[in-house]
């Protein structure tokens, strides 16, 4: 199971990629930014490490519900930390730096919430 999302995670890595060069190539000063990788590899580390703590074994189906709900929160929180310690290191690319990790954001949850249900899904009708 963790092999299938890991899969998942590199796609949506290398559609991220693709999102954030085709928006440098604009070339408009106030949403290009040179580190937009850094938010990509965030964003793919805390993934994997968190459904690597999310699909270990559970016993209690409401435990499952209790992992999402605080892994959920718990990359919330550190994406909140990440744009802060951005915007001490890098003040003039912030605002551009922000856009590209909102989008990496909605990206990366949008696929893992519809990977989440599905995996629900097929875990109650095994059931």
């Amino acid at each position: 199971m963790f092999l299938k999302i890991t899969k998942v995670f590199f796609l949506v890595s290398v559609l991220a990629g693709i999102l954030s060069f085709g928006i440098n190539l604009l070339n408009i000063e106030k949403i290009s930014n040179p580190y937009w990788f850094v938010s990509i590899l965030f964003f793919l580390s805390t993934g994997l490490l968190i459904n690597f703590i999310l699909f270990k074994k559970y016993a209690d189906p409401k435990d499952f519900v209790f992992k999402i709900m605080f892994t959920s929160m718990l990359r919330l929180l550190l994406c909140m930390i990440g744009v802060f310690i951005y915007s001490l290191i890098d003040k003039p690319h912030m605002v551009s730096f922000a856009l590209h990790f909102m989008l990496h954001y909605i990206l990366f949850t949008i696929f893992e919430t519809s990977y989440l249900l599905k995996y629900t899904k097929t875990q109650i009708q095994k059931s």
